[in-house]
This record gives structure tokens, sequence and C-alpha cells, in this order.
């Protein structure tokens, strides 16, 4: 991440894993469209001459709507988005998702069971993805083994780490998070709205499309296949579905089948 001359978050580098299998979707530097103020490169270790270079050698993406198309070239509507504090890379790509897993947001409603001492752990040190990996999972990260450097985000460590705190969360968790609890989550799950709704000083690059795939028309619109559930519904159905217990339990029996 970097940021332009609002002060906002510009894309500058994109990785996406698939959860179950591990394979390495897209992991490509991103060539802003706008000027950009500052690239706070201590964070990432990305600098203008990395941009430039990915840039002659055509394997750059270019600006954050060509990174967004990207995305939807493995991401539907329905798709589960593991990330962890993802506010600033869905601002990033300009790009509201409703199916969202944030490990983060899990730490902050857990009610773990007999185990005050990893919960005074992470009060020390924070939620952050580094701290709670080291403290959960045991895996290190930022330690240096990176081509960027000790302490340096690297996006494709990074997204490996978060997998593996989706999967610790899925297995270890039981009776430790509410039901009420994943229902609130899913329930402030932003709508799929479109980029020029997010408020903001105009930019300079050109309009943003919308943020996911049109909808489809009326018509075509009448019947929803939950494929979670394998049932079909009215569509005005859907979101009332997705938040009964039910297909909440399905869900969690699924990740747990394929990502341990």
């Amino acid at each position: 991440m970097a940021t332009n001359r609002f002060d906002h978050p510009e894309l500058i580098k994109l990785t996406l894993v698939d959860f179950f299998t591990k394979e390495v979707l897209i992991d490509a530097i991103v060539k802003p469209l706008v000027k950009i103020k500052n690239m706070i490169t201590h964070i990432h270790g990305i600098t203008y001459k990395n941009i430039i270079s990915a840039s002659n050698t055509s394997t750059a993406i270019l600006g954050r709507d060509a990174a967004r198309q990207k995305i939807f070239e493995f991401v539907g509507p329905e798709t589960m988005v593991f990330v962890h504090g993802g506010t600033n890379d869905f601002l990033c790509l300009r790009w509201l998702h409703p199916a969202i897993v944030d490990t983060q947001e899990i730490e902050s409603r857990v009610k773990r069971i007999g185990d005050d001492e990893l919960d005074d752990w992470l009060d020390d040190e924070g939620t952050g993805l580094e701290a709670m990996c080291r403290l959960i999972t045991g895996i290190q990260i930022r330690s240096g083994r990176t081509k960027y450097g000790n302490g340096v985000h690297d996006s494709l460590e990074d997204a490996m780490a978060c997998r593996e705190l989706g999967i610790w969360y899925a297995n270890n968790l039981k009776g430790e998070v509410g039901m009420e609890d994943v229902r609130g989550v899913i329930e402030q799950a932003p709508a799929i709205v479109p980029a020029e709704c997010i408020p903001g000083p105009p930019e300079t690059d050109p309009p943003e499309p919308s943020t996911s795939p049109p909808p489809l028309d009326k018509e075509s619109q009448q019947l929803w296949n939950c494929r979670v559930c394998n049932l079909k519904m009215p569509k005005v159905a859907e979101q009332v579905h997705r938040t009964e217990p039910s297909h909440l339990a399905t869900l969690v029996k699924l990740i747990q089948q394929k990502g341990g």
C-alpha cells in the first residue's frame, strides 16, 4: 500500500491465494494510475524502481481497476474472502464484498475457554497478523527470510499466514464463538455497491467501474442456488438463509473438512 495526494491508500501489490489448495492465484506489483505521495517502502519493501521494472517487463498490473477485475476472474459474489484486518485492503481496491471472513474480527469475538494465558499474550501484543500467527499457530513471519528483509510485510507470506489462521479458527473454536456473533459478522457485511459511492475527494484517474460484476436482470433473479447447502430458493430469501444456523453450521463443516 502507498498513499496518493489525498493521503488515501493506493494499491501497489496484489496477492491472492486459494484457501483450500494454497495455490498462488495472483502475486503481482500494481502500477498506480494516480500520483503517489508516499510509497511507505519501509512497511512493504517495494520501491518506485520495483514498480518501473515490473512495468517495463509487462509483469505489473496497470491500476487498481485492472487489479480488481483480475480478482473477479477467481472471486464471485458468493466466494468467501479471508483477510486479516482487511479494511485497507478493500479500500485500496475500492471494493466492497458481501462474503468476508476477517480473522482479526473473529479474534475480537472469541469467548475463549480455559486459555487465560493466550488471552493475556494477545492483550499485551495486540491482534496484528505477526503476533497472532506467532502466539496462536506458532508460525513466525516477517523474520527476514523473505527478499524484503526483516520486519517487512511480504504480501505472499502474509496471505499464507492469514490462511493458516483461518484454518486454526475453523478447527479450534468449536463452541467458543456464539452463533449470535457469527450472525452479527454476516449481518454487518456491506452490500455490493458501486465504487463511486465510497466517500472521498475526486481522483485524477479515470472513473471507477462497478465494484463487482453487474447484477443479473430481475427475471434471472427469481431463484437462488445455495451451493453450501445444495438448495434452490427464491432470491428474496437469500439474505435470511445466509444467517440461518443450519447454513452457517454447514459452511463451518466444509471449511474444517477441506482446509485442514
